[in-house]
């Protein structure tokens, strides 16, 4: 078996070489369901669901990453290719029925900016129990990983002095759950009959600018030991439902983790699932990821003579 390490340097050197400008103007960058397409091209459609596709969003608001916040949550849900197509369809005839072209769960609950500032409670009840039974719907699994401030801070963040990049990337545990998320994921992919390996992570693109290239490479290293081989793909959520309903379950998640006063109302039973694989990384887990880190760090040291 090819080392995972391996296999993620030889997609980069993939990644790298020049293409040519005629070339790459010559067709229109992919839309949602081409990329979801292209896992199956080929495939008889009876196959198509022995592909999947995982989405999740690291749940990013000013309660979650702010210093006092007490918890951080990456959530998201998982389902296959076909799913995901008719998922995103009814999805956005949704919206369009609400006068939405993307949606926002802060925004919605709060009934903050437009037009979530126009919505009845009535009708904020019944936007989002209905797009929340459609997330219930489609997905077949949930999973999610979640950590607090105050130990990520006293082992991780304040463990030793990082190289300027990593500790940059430190100031929030994001680039820790991104590579955290693959247990949680993997046992969601146990439950449901899944290899890892047919499973493609795509993460909100607010993730990304979170991250520079060294925690990215250290996540996908954490992501490949966990059977995930294929390198981690960055979106942006406005335009892409399946994010949107994992938005709503890590505001969920974070909702209920963080606030002791938080009651669950009707409208977001649907969002609660069933199938859910979460883990919470307390000190020891904490440990080993820093003491992975490490070994990550001196082994980009060693690769650039630093």
């Amino acid at each position: 078996m090819v080392p995972a390490d391996n296999v993620i340097q030889q997609r980069r050197a993939i990644a790298r070489r020049p293409r040519s400008a005629e070339k790459a103007s010559r067709y229109a960058p992919p839309s949602l369901e081409d990329r979801m397409l292209s896992l199956v091209c080929g495939l008889d459609e009876s196959l198509w669901s022995t592909r999947v596709m995982a989405f999740f969003h690291a749940y990013v608001d000013d309660s979650g990453s702010h210093e006092d916040s007490p918890i951080f949550v990456l959530a998201g849900y998982l389902s296959t290719v076909r799913k995901w197509r008719t998922f995103t369809r009814r999805w956005q005839d949704a919206l369009r029925r609400m006068g939405l072209q993307s949606f926002h769960m802060s925004q919605a609950e709060a009934r903050r900016g437009k037009p979530y500032e126009d919505w009845t409670a009535d009708q904020r009840q019944e936007n989002i129990l209905e797009l929340g039974g459609l997330a219930k719907r489609f997905a077949i699994g949930a999973f999610g990983v979640e950590t607090s401030r105050r130990e990520f801070d006293a082992i991780l963040k304040n463990r030793e002095p990082w190289p300027r990049p990593i500790a940059k990337d430190l100031r929030t545990p994001y680039p820790i759950l991104c590579a955290a998320i693959g247990p949680a994921l993997a046992e969601s992919c146990k439950h449901n009959g899944i290899d890892p390996g047919h499973v493609k992570i795509v993460f909100s693109a607010q993730s990304h600018e979170k991250l520079n290239r060294h925690a990215i490479g250290f996540a996908e290293n954490a992501l490949a030991r966990c059977g995930f081989v294929e390198r981690p793909e960055f979106e942006y959520s406005a335009k892409h439902a399946p994010l949107q309903a994992a938005d709503m379950f890590a505001w969920m998640k974070y909702q209920i983790s963080a606030s002791a006063d938080f009651v669950p109302r009707q409208r977001h039973e649907p969002i609660l699932y069933r199938n859910i694989n979460l883990a919470f990384l307390e000190a020891p887990s904490l440990r080993d990821i820093a003491s992975s880190l490490s070994r990550y760090v001196q082994s980009v040291r060693d690769e650039f003579g630093l």
